[in-house]
């Protein structure tokens, strides 16, 4: 019996026994395909999740290894109550070396261009970016009142280093569940939009990205948001920009934060700006997958001095390389979270 998982973002069929889904393949009868049921109930949501050439993910725990092994497969076709996989050659000789006894696996299915986005991304980031080279010297810091923020001293440090004048290695800032990590990016968003403001000089234009939808609303409803009113701040010269999934349905997104999202005025759904209408904003924020719409839009290299990337320990490796294709040589990389956050468990 398989068990199926469907959230907003993806679909899991849990197989408990993996070996019982292969097939000779058709055009080649020395590999195998995987061929997964679908419940009739779920087609219409698979359709969305699912297309030929696309990418899906396998989690097993192949016979003499410890741990859970992910592994990418291809989806050959969808038909009518069935999906058809092309195993790679690695996760075949799994197969070979199995025993007779079940394989447990786990295959997801995620939106339709979400692994490809990661495909693009990874053939396009540049190495300069991720691994800079570091000129010795003195670190200059900006001199910033200890009584201005309501921080720590380690947040503090962290404020001042993500403020330098002159951009240096992509900074991480880790730590557990309730440290102030994302607040400490605000106060640093706040005062690179106050320094802009009382400085011809200063040319800023900042990227946030997060994993998920709550954090990048989070950032727009708890901190820009009261920021911009309050403050004295011309609000429509530095209005932040969400940019949203084209298909995420409008009534998930708070009303303090649909404000600051881009509409397209026929169809009544979130559009993707255009070149022109990105230029005009100073803040931008965003999901991980989701900038790879920005990236898409010929920018040149370094367009935004900052990249801020939120919840960057609870997304894939490939997630968070999709915004750093819009760094430059001089943009200041900063990434947050919590490497060593439990995972999720579920028990009987």
């Amino acid at each position: 019996m398989l068990y199926f998982a469907l959230f907003p973002s993806r679909l899991t069929i849990h197989c408990p026994d993996l070996l019982h889904c292969l097939q000779p393949c058709a055009t080649d009868p020395a590999q195998v395909t995987i061929v997964l049921p679908i419940d009739e109930a779920l087609m219409d949501d698979a359709t969305l999740l699912i297309s030929r050439g696309g990418y899906a993910l396998v989690r097993i725990k192949p016979h003499g290894r410890p741990h859970l092994v992910l592994y990418e497969v291809v989806v050959e076709s969808l038909r009518k109550n069935r999906v058809l996989l092309r195993a790679s050659s690695e996760l075949q000789q799994v197969f070979k070396s199995a025993p007779r006894s079940p394989l447990p696996a786990s295959v997801c299915f995620r939106f339709v261009d979400t692994y490809q986005h990661m495909h693009w991304a990874v053939e396009r980031v540049s190495l300069d970016v991720v691994f800079p080279i570091v000129k010795e010297g003195s670190a200059d810091q900006w001199s910033i009142p200890s009584n201005r923020y309501l921080l720590n001293n380690s947040q503090c440090c962290a404020l001042k280093q993500m403020l330098l004048p002159h951009p240096g290695p992509p900074l991480l800032i880790l730590g557990p569940f309730g440290t102030g990590k994302t607040r400490t990016i605000a106060e640093a968003i706040k005062e690179l939009i106050t320094t802009q403001f009382n400085s011809r000089a200063a040319d800023y234009r900042i990227l946030l990205c997060t994993h998920s939808n709550s954090a990048a609303d989070h950032y727009i409803k708890n901190y820009l948001h009261p920021f911009l009113t309050e403050s004295q701040i011309p609000r429509s010269r530095f209005k932040p920009l969400r940019i949203c999934w084209e298909k995420r349905f409008i009534n998930t997104v708070p009303e303090k934060v649909l404000q600051y999202c881009l509409l397209d005025l026929h169809t009544g759904k979130f559009a993707i700006p255009s070149k022109e209408v990105l230029q005009s904003h100073r803040v931008v924020v965003t999901t991980l997958v989701t900038a790879a719409s920005l990236a898409k839009l010929d920018l040149p290299p370094g367009f935004f001095t900052h990249i801020f990337i939120d919840e960057a320990a609870q997304a894939m490796e490939a997630e968070t390389i999709i915004p750093l294709c819009l760094a430059g040589p001089n943009t200041q990389l900063v990434l947050a979270g919590d490497h060593l956050q439990v995972p999720f468990y579920q028990t009987q």
